[in-house]
């Protein structure tokens, strides 16, 4: 048995996250990240928030305080830094934060701390078309293509800082739209077609509305 500490008193901390008091941003959803940090209302309960956390470990005895992740940098205004890319990135779907089902979790709800710990921020959707195209596709190439499923359109981002390269030109010059974009894919170059070009899937309009009928078809950069 270890008798080093024996008789001494050891200094304790926590770390990770605390609970956020349930009125720490929710009057700030629904408002633009930068708008909702500048309000004065959101910095005063950022510290209140903190002053809590601070409270509740000093009547718990913890020696080292911590701010419990009640930081400038986490949800505000419904948005987040973790998942600012994501959020501006056209065929990735909403972030959402959830307790991952399991049955020793059936009794529990938001408040208890097994939930808190639980919960985590979910990896978004896909919801629309990506794909990453070859280093012979044009103007575009060596960009991750997103298609966008609300106006059919396509355009090339800089995989490595994200950044716009330009939207995919048809004849003559004219942003290229395709109604009820769906998904985009590259051959493999065996069965699954050429790897320079583009193919892409539709839901194209019938009698009624969009997709009611489909439309397979391919693009290919022009050299």
């Amino acid at each position: 048995m270890f008798t080093a500490t024996k008789g001494k008193a050891l200094l304790t901390t926590t770390t990770g996250a605390l609970p956020r008091p349930g009125w720490y941003t929710a009057n700030l959803r629904g408002m633009p990240l930068s708008y909702g940090l500048s309000q004065a209302a959101y910095r005063e309960q950022h510290f209140d928030c903190l002053a809590c956390n601070v409270i509740a470990q000093h009547r718990a005895g913890i020696d080292i305080l911590v701010d419990g992740d009640a930081r400038l940098d986490d949800d505000v205004a419904g948005r987040s830094w973790v998942s600012y890319a994501t959020e501006r990135i056209a065929g990735i779907g909403k972030p959402r934060v959830e307790v991952p089902p399991a049955h020793f979790m059936a009794d529990k709800g938001p408040g208890d701390l097994m939930w808190e710990v639980i919960e985590t921020r979910m990896t978004p959707p896909v919801e629309g078309a990506i794909a990453l195209a070859p280093s012979n596709f044009g103007e575009l190439s060596n960009t991750l293509l997103i298609g966008n499923f609300g106006d059919g359109t396509i355009h090339g981002f800089n995989p490595a800082t994200g950044a716009l390269v330009g939207g995919m030109d048809g004849h003559p010059h004219q942003p290229l739209v395709i109604t009820g974009l769906w998904g985009l894919t590259f051959g493999n170059g065996g069965q699954g077609g050429d790897p320079d070009k583009l193919y892409f899937t539709a839901g194209i309009p019938g009698p009624d509305e969009v997709e009611d009928h489909g439309l397979f078809g391919s693009i290919e950069a022009k050299h």
